[in-house]
């Protein structure tokens, strides 16, 4: 079924027809408190092994790359943590320690979780933030004319992960990520939308032509790649759409009537655009 529609799905049962967006929010005064959670598991988001340091800062990173994109400043933090009963405590230790001192560089208080015995390692965080309530950024409010906007270069973690399946780069350098939340910031009260690309490029284009039902034409030519993403399209035959296509990448994306950060790669259209799929989705063939 895909992703996308078991949530649209799940949202009947409730007898809700939700417009969704990075983080869910409610009204407080004159901001918006911001609510999100993210769960990660070893054998889909990260390898057995995996350098717990690194892992700490991916598991905060992909919490704060929601509330980045809503405009938001990070307030709390909370995880839970799912561990096999022989599993090693000085990972954990090691991933909980990192992952502290990184919410500290963003004055982000961590305030405590949970911790259960499982089959597998998984970790959910849960974020808290705030943004003002004439600075919000949501997902609908495009309009036909806007530049279409990124924050910064695109397809290294796709890359990253292709070079390690060839044994070429550590898996580490894919969960290596930083939440926009300077970004985030600049672009609060400017951009008239904005969502992380978590899921990948053509995943978030998809996503907001569905919720803003116009098109959004981006200029495939002149995209703004990283290096390494450029070295795997030229020597090991991947395609620049299997890079798009990959989920595990963090940059924002926007509109706005002028480019405001990063890098202008498109613009908003009446036509909706065919981007030959609709990108990386869990519970989907894009898995294969």
């Amino acid at each position: 079924m895909g992703e996308r529609k078991i949530i649209d799905e799940i949202w009947k049962k409730f007898g809700e027809n939700v417009e969704y967006d990075d983080c869910a929010f409610v009204p407080e005064e004159d901001k918006y408190i911001l609510f999100t959670t993210d769960f990660v598991a070893e054998g889909t988001h990260f390898i057995h092994n995996v350098n717990p340091e690194i892992l700490g800062k991916f598991i905060v990173a992909v919490n704060l790359s929601d509330i980045a994109a809503m405009g938001g400043i990070g307030d709390y933090f909370l995880l839970s943590s799912f561990l096999p009963g022989d599993a090693d405590f000085e990972f954990l230790s090691e991933v909980m320690k990192s992952l502290y001192f990184f919410l500290k560089s963003y004055g982000i208080r961590y305030l405590g979780g949970d911790l259960k015995e499982s089959s597998i390692i998984g970790f959910s965080g849960f974020a808290v933030g705030h943004v003002e309530k004439n600075k919000i950024l949501k997902r609908k409010g495009a309009k036909i004319g806007d530049i279409i906007g990124v924050s910064g270069l695109l397809g290294k973690n796709a890359a990253s992960y292709y070079l390690w399946k060839m044994g070429l780069l550590s898996f580490e350098e894919v969960l290596k990520i930083q939440p926009k939340l300077e970004e985030g910031r600049e672009l609060a009260g400017k951009a008239r939308i904005a969502m992380d690309t978590s899921d990948g490029l053509i995943s978030s284009l998809y996503q907001l032509q569905r919720i803003n039902k116009i098109g959004f034409k981006v200029d495939w030519n002149s995209l703004p790649l990283h290096p390494l993403a450029m070295e795997v399209i030229e020597d090991y035959d991947v395609s620049l759409f299997d890079l798009l296509n990959f989920g595990g990448e963090y940059q924002l994306l926007y509109s706005a009537d002028r480019k405001i950060i990063g890098y202008e790669i498109g613009e908003v259209v009446k036509e909706i655009q065919d981007y030959g799929g609709k990108g990386y989705e869990s519970f989907s063939k894009t898995l294969d």
